[in-house]
């Protein structure tokens, strides 16, 4: 599935909206424009034109429960072109479904 927006506020709630068709997340991959959410089985939501440089990241990561360092988030890999975290927090049971 793939979704194109500046907006990381936007990308979350079109995560949200979606989050039946996807199991558990289990991993984030940012690029500098842009993201790719994991599911358990492999499955990718693909965000483009937010990534790593795109102010208000950390509160998408924060929103699909990656583990990350907000004083970080926005620098540049120090190798490669992407950077990867895990997803260790799911939401409560029904949150999803609350906008």
């Amino acid at each position: 599935m793939e979704f194109e927006t500046t907006d990381p506020a936007e990308a979350l709630k079109q995560i949200r909206v979606n989050r039946e068709i996807f199991r558990a997340l289990r991993r984030v991959v940012l690029e500098r424009q842009r993201t790719t959410v994991y599911d358990i089985n492999g499955d990718a939501y693909v965000v483009q034109g937010v990534g790593w440089e795109t102010e208000g990241i950390g509160k998408f990561l924060h929103g699909v429960g990656a583990s990350f360092d907000p004083s970080k988030v926005n620098l540049a890999p120090l190798t490669g072109e992407e950077k990867e975290y895990r997803v260790v927090k799911s939401d409560p049971w029904g949150q999803d479904r609350i906008l």
